[in-house]
Order: C-alpha cells, then sequence, then structure tokens
C-alpha cells in the first residue's frame, strides 16, 4: 500500500505527506479530507433529500474519480477495493489545517454541498496490487458486493482464471449504479446469494427512477461479465 502511494502522483489520489519514525512506531502522514468519505455524504444526502444524487452531482463525482482511476491503471496498479467508503471528498473553501495545536472542526452535512468546489479522492490502497511483474492478479481481496465475475470466479478453488485491471472498472460501474440508486445492483442475505447473482450479471433500475441514456449507456458498458467487452477509457471518457 505505501509502496503504491508513493508511486501515484494524482491530485485525485490521497497522498503521503511525511513520514516519521522512532524506535518503536512507524507514522505515515496521509492528507486531511474535511468531507469525510463519499459511502457516508450518500446515505446523509438520501436521508435529507429523499432521493439519490441527482445525475450533474454523479458526472461532477465521476470527471475526478475515473481519471484518476485511469491514472493508477496507467502505472500498472490495480485497485481492488472501489467503493464509496474508499473514496474521500475534501471540500476546497474551508481550512483544514490545524491551527494553534487545535484540529478544525468537522464540516456541517449543509457545509458540504457537491455543487461547491471539492475534490474527490481515492484512498484504500491496502488491498492495491503492481501488475509489473505479474501482469494479472489472483488474490481474492476487496469488498464482496463490488467484485467483478471475474474476481468472483477465483473463488472455486478449481479456477485457474486470473483477472486484471478491468476488474476496477466493473466497480466503477457499481459504484455509479449506487450513486444513481442509493444500492448497490447486487445485493442478498448472504455472500453466496450475492457471488450468484454477480456472476448471472442481472440487475435492473428502480421503475421511478428515469435516468438519462447516457449513464445506463455508462453503467450497461462496465458492468459487463466478460471483462474484455467492458468499456475501455476513452469510451467512458
Amino acid at each position: 500500500e505505501l509502496q503504491n502511494l508513493h508511486n501515484l502522483k494524482h491530485p485525485n489520489i490521497i497522498q503521503i505527506l511525511d513520514y516519521l519514525n522512532n524506535k518503536n512506531t512507524n507514522y505515515i502522514i496521509l492528507e486531511y479530507c474535511n468531507g469525510g468519505n463519499l459511502g457516508e455524504y450518500v446515505k446523509k444526502y438520501i436521508n435529507k433529500n429523499k432521493a439519490p444524487l441527482n445525475e450533474f452531482f454523479i458526472q461532477k463525482l465521476l470527471r475526478q474519480i475515473a481519471p484518476a482511476l485511469e491514472y493508477m491503471h496507467s502505472k500498472n496498479i490495480i485497485h481492488r477495493d472501489i467503493k464509496l467508503e474508499n473514496i474521500l471528498l475534501n471540500f476546497n473553501n474551508y481550512p483544514n489545517i490545524p491551527k494553534n495545536g487545535k484540529a478544525p472542526q468537522p464540516l456541517k452535512f449543509s457545509e458540504k454541498s457537491l455543487n461547491k468546489d471539492f475534490s474527490a479522492k481515492i484512498t484504500g490502497l491496502n488491498f492495491s496490487k503492481d501488475l509489473i511483474q505479474d501482469n494479472m492478479g489472483s488474490t481474492i481481496l476487496g469488498s464482496p458486493l463490488y467484485m467483478s465475475p471475474d474476481m468472483v470466479e477465483r473463488l472455486d478453488d478449481k479456477s485457474t482464471k486470473k483477472y486484471n485491471t478491468s476488474a476496477d472498472l466493473w466497480s466503477l460501474g457499481v459504484i455509479t449504479y449506487e450513486l444513481l440508486t442509493g444500492t448497490t445492483p447486487f445485493t442478498g442475505t448472504e455472500f453466496k446469494e450475492v457471488f450468484k447473482k454477480i456472476e448471472n450479471g442481472l440487475y435492473k433500475l428502480p421503475n421511478k427512477l428515469k435516468p438519462s441514456i447516457e449513464i445506463i449507456s455508462l453503467i450497461n458498458g462496465l458492468l459487463q461479465y466478460y471483462p474484455e467487452k467492458r468499456l475501455n477509457w476513452e469510451q467512458i471518457k
């Protein structure tokens, strides 16, 4: 994780600011994001507005998340745990540097409007993998609700299939669906049920939603069972 963070220099990926150590402990100083994680924000937004995010806000988020993920892939690094909780928000017009030894006060939800100037930053690289030496992944890591079929198939001990950066593109499709609807496309009471739905690739949108053709095309293009059929970065952009 630390090696990958050190190698990734992008405004929408959390940065290491400093490193300190003494005889017993190592300290990694990371950027502070005053808006918390996107998963918490979406829950509070839905609770207050009784509706998921509108597509204008979703596009603003994806315009920051997608280039960061593309950059990561250009460095042959796969994240393997893209989810809303691993995307942090920083609202740039509020100070987030401690003064006089005191930490800044947490922002109120009313101060966290996506109409304001904000930065979305990918974090949670503890499952990330450098693919330079091994161009495919085989270890099962990440959050089940966001796993691609090619990762789920690895749960079968008899399967020798591997996966690559396209697994992150599936997860990008899952979070886009979640931002649009407030829930993930594949759910269940236990992981076995979730994995079966992922492998079947069947999902539907709530009837009350009236999404644009563009966002449906994006979600459908990312949630493709076969990795080679998922949208590439030029198509996504």
